[in-house]
């Protein structure tokens, strides 16, 4: 996962510091957290209540919220990015407002990507597979190497209340759902008989970095660039990004070119920007009390 990938990297840097400074490189013991992982994770699976939870969250709520474009079902499936450039000038007053509610940062984004996806798709309830780590809370566990990351179904009612009424119930949904973290998505999806993988919302903080940077620095390294490939089977994945070096918050989106055409997906980018806007703008204003939807949309869903 790309915690681990971090993690393999600082240890990487490490490792080559010592060397260069001459010194001898201490021998690393033998990691048994990700076994401790997969027995917690069977220990949930196991769990009558982590069933009972996903099936009163997902009762009756939408799977499909976006229009598959007909115009492109003959194209092979191809995973393209667009990244939102607009949405980083909104950082500071959204990580400002996440501490002044007391609530993860996370949460505030994951309330607007609820209200993004209600609005596209007209219901008053909107779900997304959320991107959780399932690591054993112990000594050690945050260097520890292993794919921890599991996609966990979660559903928001968007019915009429303020905008911080809605970041306070999308924080509890998040908090409860995280108690049931390390319940596979395979295996939600067999018990409820739904595809969840439509939509997936991802966040990622990778602090860890910082003090790579800060001792790469002083060896006299500079780090010109990086760049990785993922594939994933997710229609779109929403993923929000705090950077270690600027603390400011990146949005893009990956989606299947498959499925949806390029200009609807930058449509979307745009009305996750005003919404972001509008909750900036007024926490205590209804998330309903304005259009947000491009006046183009609102001509189509009105004729």
């Amino acid at each position: 996962d790309g915690w681990s990938r971090v993690s393999l990297t600082t240890e990487l840097y490490r490792y080559y510091e010592t060397l260069l400074a001459g010194e001898a490189v201490i021998p690393v013991a033998t990691d048994w957290t990700y076994r401790d992982f997969v027995k917690l994770e069977n220990e949930t699976i196991a769990d009558p209540e982590a069933e009972i939870f996903f099936k009163e969250t997902l009762d009756a709520v939408p799977t499909r919220q976006l229009i598959i474009s007909a115009i492109n079902l003959e194209t092979e499936s191809k995973q393209e990015h667009y990244i939102v450039d607009s949405f980083k000038q909104y950082s500071k007053g959204l990580i400002q407002l996440a501490k002044q509610l007391g609530v993860p940062l996370q949460s505030l984004l994951l309330a607007g990507h609820f209200k993004v996806l209600s609005l596209m798709s007209g219901e008053e309830s909107a779900s997304s597979a959320v991107t959780v780590n399932g690591r054993p809370e112990q000594e050690g566990a945050e260097q520890s190497l292993g794919l921890y990351l599991n996609s966990l179904p979660l559903a928001a009612s968007l019915a009429p209340c303020s905008w911080k009424e809605l970041i306070e119930k999308v924080y509890d949904i998040y908090r409860k759902g995280m108690a049931y973290r390390r319940y596979p998505l395979s295996v939600i999806q067999q018990s409820l008989g739904q595809d969840y993988g439509e939509v997936s919302f991802n966040y990622t903080h990778f602090h860890a970095l910082d003090s790579v940077k800060e001792s790469v620095e002083e060896q006299g390294v500079e780090v010109l660039g990086g760049s990785g490939y993922e594939q994933t089977n997710f229609d779109l994945v929403v993923d929000f990004s705090r950077y270690t070096d600027t603390n400011s918050i990146g949005l893009s989106l990956t989606f299947d070119l498959a499925n949806y055409e390029r200009e609807y997906i930058e449509s979307i980018g745009e009305l996750y920007v005003r919404v972001y806007q509008s909750l900036l703008a007024d926490l205590a204003a209804s998330h309903q009390s304005r259009s947000l939807l491009p006046e183009y949309e609102v001509r189509y869903l009105t004729e």
